[in-house]
């Protein structure tokens, strides 16, 4: 990990990886105006493999350079926040918004414009450049709930959105680009909500977003977002039906006009309120739980948003009176990990490619001893590795696992050294995928905040210092992570005086916390979470290294992956070209580069492989490598057509070619895309990339095989290929 102090001409940062570090002593030179780092140069190097992740702290908030150096880099760079924004009572019990910075720790300021609040502010959601907050209160009319917008570096200074009146209960939600934001709100007689949304750039203009309700219909107040083009929005709501909660996706093109996505329910099913759906990570659909083909059984579904209604199930067949339970889609969106009970052993975990619904693998190894089900904590960030829990048939906590989904069944505990008990069902895994926050107890120290290093045979640590008549608030969002995965802020109650308030503790510094929030006036707490937050870090997003890739684009995190491995420095310019297709000249260098090395550098071109590949010619030895490495023979005619367009289907072929040899053969095809039959070109090769989890296709069930590879999917393909 890279510790960046500004003004500082020297550093030793240490690369904190799953079982390898690097030592190195850096000599950096900066501009102690704008921390921008003007040159580097790497004096010393104590070095064993591993997986470089860069985080620089900073003492100032704003954009920082892209660094280069020779190491695998995760992107979009996360600068650690200083900032933590949180709700408390003040002297009256009204609930007021406060923003504090982690180096100040008690030092916090009132975020809300001041007011004569009836009902105070909640809730609220912080833009995702962090740069403004928006809350709901009432603040210029007592009892009318509005929604405001404040900039996070001006606090107190507010500015109200829309142009609703006699409103309650509102809550907003940024786009993913933070340029709108949807909003539920309710007339005072308590119909609705409706769901509305309103653009910063007009922000006195409110459009509502859903068609008329029925009477006593209503839109879920917490369950609706945006879709990652920021077109649409998704939500959950009894709208055709009173008491039968669906779902829609609107776009904001066409307000009013929502498209049922989930398809036809049982009589009395319903979509899950409780976790209703996720959207997959590139945005071609959605993943969501319902009860709608058997009355009280609820499954998992995908639906596609070129086709609303027309659901797969996910699951296998269950047992009889099974049903599923906690449900993730991986980071790359190519599968689904569940909760389920689909053999007779009992509550366990599986993981289904969604390019092949009703197929599924479990993962979790068999249950033994008290456990009786498992209860999934989540994916890793490169989804390298699963993480759960086992319950005992009284849903206490028994161990936390993990397990690599290349070797299913085979779990690893990695709490088995842990001479306490686990008192909580609430993990929280931290932002990179190393550490497991928990509560626990051991004898003479009380409950506490635990975490477990999953990179190491070590026993948890405890975080928290022996906790006179305070405990841990264990409810879902009682912890966050910070960005940078350094430090954890948790919410801890007195159990005498019932109050509840803000702590902070750093991985580094276990047995130590600090009281975050504001002395409190007798009586009042910092705001529990309901299913809403009660505070948050504020998030920190450096800028990324291609002017033409914004820090919202879908496939932000593999360009910037494939930049950082040195496979592409771009298009020129310091562009990326994302959505330029990938020529055959070019594939040849990208495939050559990832099977070989970034630093890969082949022989001279002879010119005398390919009419019409010459010597001089752009990526001439690179493509004559290719054809010697056996990967390609060229277009036909001694041609390699060096300046057509890749196609999806020819990418399949290449890349699997690439990755297991000249010599591979996929096996049969079955059938899995609409748009590829059996009998057409590349069939079985199409199939098992999809089977390898490299690509789930371009959805509606299609993988698109004729259509040109964009340098973005050429990005997520190499780096799913070659695990960059």
């Amino acid at each position: 990990m890279f510790i960046y102090e500004p003004g500082h001409r020297l550093c030793q940062p240490v690369c904190r990886g799953a079982l390898h570090f690097h030592m190195f002593r850096l000599a950096l030179t900066s501009n102690p105006r704008s921390n921008r780092i003007l040159d580097m140069k790497i004096l010393e190097d104590h070095s064993m493999p591993c997986d470089l992740s860069v985080r620089i702290r900073t003492a100032s908030r704003g954009r920082l350079p892209a660094l280069v150096v020779a190491a695998s880099l995760a992107w979009p760079l996360v600068v650690d926040s200083a900032q933590v924004v949180y709700l408390a009572e003040d002297a009256i019990g009204v609930t007021e918004l406060y923003i504090v910075d982690t180096n100040s720790p008690g030092n916090a300021t009132k975020l809300n414009e001041e007011a004569s609040f009836s009902n105070g502010v909640w809730p609220f959601e912080i833009s995702p450049d962090g740069t403004l907050a928006v809350y709901a209160g009432d603040q210029d009319t007592p009892n009318n709930t509005d929604l405001y917008l404040v900039e996070i570096e001006n606090p107190g200074v507010s500015q109200r959105l829309g142009s609703l009146t006699d409103t309650l209960e509102q809550r907003g939600v940024f786009s993913p680009d933070g340029t709108k934001i949807a909003y539920t709100a309710s007339p005072p007689d308590f119909s609705g909500p409706n769901l509305y949304f309103v653009d910063l750039a007009s922000p006195d203009q409110t459009t509502q977003l859903n068609s008329t309700l029925p009477e006593g219909g209503k839109v879920d107040r917490a369950r609706f977002g945006f879709t990652p083009d920021n077109l649409s929005v998704v939500y959950l709501a009894d709208q055709d039906t009173v008491f039968r909660q669906e779902l829609y996706v609107v776009n904001l093109n066409n307000p009013g006009q929502p498209a049922k996505l989930s398809g036809a329910l049982i009589i009395n099913g319903n979509v899950d309120y409780l976790q209703p759906f996720l959207i997959t990570p590139n945005g071609t659909g959605v993943v969501y739980r319902a009860d709608q083909d058997t009355n009280g059984v609820p499954e998992l579904y995908l639906v596609e948003f070129t086709s609303p209604g027309n659901t797969t199930k996910i699951n296998p067949a269950l047992v009889n009176n099974g049903q599923t339970w906690r449900f993730a889609l991986t980071q790359a969106g190519t599968a689904l990990i569940y909760g389920a009970t689909i053999d007779s052993q009992g509550r366990e975990l599986y993981l289904t490619e969604l390019a092949s619904p009703g197929m599924a693998e479990k993962l979790s190894a068999p249950l033994t001893g008290s456990e009786f089900e498992v209860w999934l904590i989540g994916p890793s960030p490169n989804d390298a590795l699963v993480f759960y829990a086992t319950r005992d048939q009284f849903g206490d906590v028994v161990d936390l696992h993990m397990v690599d989904p290349a070797s299913p069944g085979q779990a690893t505990i990695i709490t088995q050294g842990f001479s306490g008990s686990i008192t909580s069902n609430w993990h929280v895994l931290s932002p990179d995928g190393r550490y497991i926050a928990f509560t626990g107890e051991e004898a003479n120290l009380g409950e506490g905040v635990y975490v477990i290093d999953s990179t190491s045979q070590n026993a948890p640590i405890r975080l928290s210092p022996p906790l006179t008549n305070k405990l841990p608030y264990a409810f879902p969002d009682w912890l966050r992570w910070s960005p940078d995965s350094s430090k954890v802020a948790y919410l801890a109650y007195d159990d005498v005086t019932g109050v509840v308030e803000l702590y902070l503790s750093d991985v580094a510094i276990p047995g130590v916390s600090q009281r975050l929030n504001a002395p409190l006036p007798p009586g009042a707490w910092v705001n529990v979470p309901t299913d809403l937050q009660s505070f948050s870090f504020v998030p920190e997003i450096a800028s990324g290294r291609f002017s033409d890739v914004p820090l919202d684009y879908w496939a932000l995190s593999f360009i910037e992956t494939l930049a950082a491995s040195g496979i592409t420095v771009g298009c020129g310019g310091g562009n990326y070209c994302p959505e330029d297709s990938v020529t055959r000249a070019q594939m040849a260098v990208f495939l050559e580069r990832g099977m070989h090395g970034s630093d890969f550098s082949p022989p001279a071109a002879s010119g005398n492989v390919f009419l019409d590949v010459g010597a001089s010619d752009f990526a001439a030895s690179f493509i004559e490598q290719f054809f010697l490495d056996g990967i390609t023979s060229g277009c036909g005619g001694n041609n390699y057509c060096p300046g057509n367009a890749v196609t999806r289907a020819q990418m399949a072929v290449f890349l699997l070619r690439a990755k297991h040899g000249a010599g591979y053969t996929p096996p049969p095809a079955m059938g899995v895309f609409t748009d590829v039959p059996l009998e057409s070109f590349a069939v079985a090769w199409i199939e098992q990339l999809a089977s390898e989890g490299i690509t789930s296709g371009c959805g509606g069930s299609n993988y698109c095989p004729d259509n040109p590879v964009t340098r973005a999917q050429m990005a997520v393909f190499l780096v799913r290929t070659f695990e960059l």
